[in-house]
Order: C-alpha cells, then structure tokens, then sequence
C-alpha cells in the first residue's frame, strides 16, 4: 500500500511541474480593463475634463463617464459625458416635462461645484456600532456605576452619537469642489 501511494505521488509529479503561467497582458489590455473610458479617449486622442486641485492632483472625467456638478444658477445634474469641445462640455439627461433623454450644452464657466462621488439615496444613522454605549460601558467597567443610575455620561453619548453620524456620511458632507481661480478649477484637456 505503501509503494502504491508513492507510485502516486511520483507519477503526479509532472502534471504539477508541466503547467505554465497565463499569458501577461499588454499595456493596452490593461489600460482598458482599468478604465475603458479613458482607454477610447487615448486611442482616440479626444478632449476631458480636468479639475485641478491646488495640492496638485487632478481628477479626470472622459466621455462616457457620470459627471456631477452645480451651475452657477444652483440646478445640479448628475448625468452621463458624452463629448467635451473646446471649452464646452455635453450632457445627456431626462428631461421630465417632454419624458425623453436630451444632449444639453454648457460651458465651463457656468460650473460653480463639481461633486467628487456621485449621489446616493439616504442617510445612514451610525447607529449600528457599540460605539454609542461605550461611555456607559466605561463607567460601569472602570468606576462600577450602573448605566441606569449615570446621567453624567448622557453628553459623551450624545457626542460618540454625532461623531458616529458624521463618520458614516462623510462621504455626503465633504464632497464637494468649489470651482474658483485660488482653489479647484475646471480645465479641458487633450490626449
């Protein structure tokens, strides 16, 4: 039984030694499985859209990319790229009162904020963590008072409580780009 599992284990020994690696891919086949958008306007040496930040990076949006900004009249539209021009960019949106999807043209100098994410529904409460009854926890661990006899720790409470809020929503907080000439500005650019 013994020479018969050895046997085994010499025989399966090429099928392990003779498998070879996957093919690597090209830069090309990378660049466009990371982002097919930016991949088309290479190729194609179109126009985008850049937003400078003053610490010196840059966000880049190509056609085809969901662009989320405020005018300078306050409407806000989160809708697809299509094209950018010379200093003119393209929108598609839904149009409600006529119920079909429309291109709509703006200029750049009518951006006030571009919106670093895009939009989503809700507002998470910040609730679900223990974090809420750590100071009750605290106090009745380190000091042994009950929770239902401390009142003193109600504002550490409250305050874990705000916290908590605003950690969970962060991300709909400070998510804006004010457009201006001292801070972020909004350039077209071309590969």
């Amino acid at each position: 039984m013994r020479k018969a599992f050895y046997a085994l284990i010499f025989l399966s020994i090429p099928i392990f030694t003779f498998a070879q690696n996957p093919a690597s891919k090209t830069v090309d086949e990378l660049l466009k499985a990371k982002d097919p958008n930016e991949y088309r306007a290479r190729i194609n040496s179109e126009r985008f859209l850049v937003v400078d930040k003053p610490n010196g990076k840059r966000v880049k949006y190509h056609g085809g990319d969901v662009f989320r900004f405020e005018t300078n009249e306050g409407w806000v539209f989160q809708d697809e790229l299509v094209s950018v021009k010379d200093s003119t960019f393209f929108i598609v949106y839904f149009d409600k009162t006529s119920e079909r999807y429309e291109q709509r043209e703006f200029s750049i100098n009518e951006v006030a904020i571009v919106f670093k994410r895009q939009k989503k529904k809700g507002i998470n409460l910040g609730i679900v963590s223990g974090a809420f009854f750590a100071p009750l926890v605290y106090d009745w661990l380190i000091f042994g008072i009950a929770p239902w006899k401390n009142t003193d720790s109600y504002g550490t409470m409250a305050a874990v409580g705000g916290a908590g809020f605003l950690v969970a929503n962060k991300n709909k907080f400070f998510n804006r780009m004010k457009i201006n000439e001292n801070r972020c500005q909004l350039r077209v650019l071309r590969y």
